[in-house]
């Protein structure tokens, strides 16, 4: 993400290194004043609220450029190696392609028992009344042909069996379906693949391992 995502808190409650995956992300964001005098001050705040204050905000800052690499590179195309404790993502799953060979990937990356929690949001991401709007009214390669990939389009259970077969012991956390406002009708594609709870299901989580 553009302020590193889960990086303030992974770095504030003891990670060794956090490493931040985003191929856009922009680095002149973390010499803009305000990135460390507003931003990082209200994280570093509200954290020491939430787990006390086990730090001065001088080291904090100091652990935040220490530890945290960021790449820039999309995960299958990276030279990262290792093995992770942790792996978060918020609102990524979604727009990542090739998703099967990425998630594989990043089961190689897992050590052995690594947690993982990663929300999804399944919406179109425009901004209508409706997340799903346009969504089911034509299959996944038109909607692609149309609008580009900009999500792809793979439902909650696509996901947790994608999780699944790379050899995460994963489940699937509905946090908020959003029939509401949908008055399109879906097309065979969809209706035949999915419940009307699957496909109006707007954001959940894949977070495992579910034992231990």
């Amino acid at each position: 993400g553009p302020v590193l995502g889960w990086a303030s808190m992974g770095v504030f409650l003891g990670c060794g290194e956090y490493f931040c995956v985003d191929p856009y992300f922009n680095p002149e964001i973390l010499k803009a004043p305000a990135y460390k005098d507003a931003y990082l001050l209200n994280v570093y705040k509200d954290l020491s609220a939430l787990y006390g204050q086990r730090m001065t905000f001088e080291e904090f800052l100091s652990r935040m450029g220490e530890r945290v690499i960021i790449v820039r590179e999309v995960l299958l195309e990276s030279n990262l190696e290792g093995k992770f404790d942790l792996a978060l993502s918020n609102s990524c799953i979604e727009h990542v392609f090739p998703l099967e060979e990425t998630i594989a990937r990043l089961h190689e990356l897992t050590a052995p028992g690594g947690r993982f929690l990663h929300l999804v949001d399944f919406g179109n991401h425009q901004g209508t009344k409706s997340p799903f709007e346009g969504l089911y009214t034509v299959t996944p390669e038109e909607r692609f042909a149309k609008n580009g990939r900009l999500v792809n389009l793979a439902r909650g259970k696509d996901v947790l069996r994608i999780f699944k077969e790379a050899g995460f012991e994963a489940v699937l956390v509905p946090y908020c379906p959003f029939p509401e406002f949908y008055d399109e009708t879906p097309i065979p594609y969809w209706t035949e693949r999915y419940t009307a709870e699957e496909l109006f299901l707007k954001t959940a989580l894949i977070a495992g391992p579910v034992s231990g």
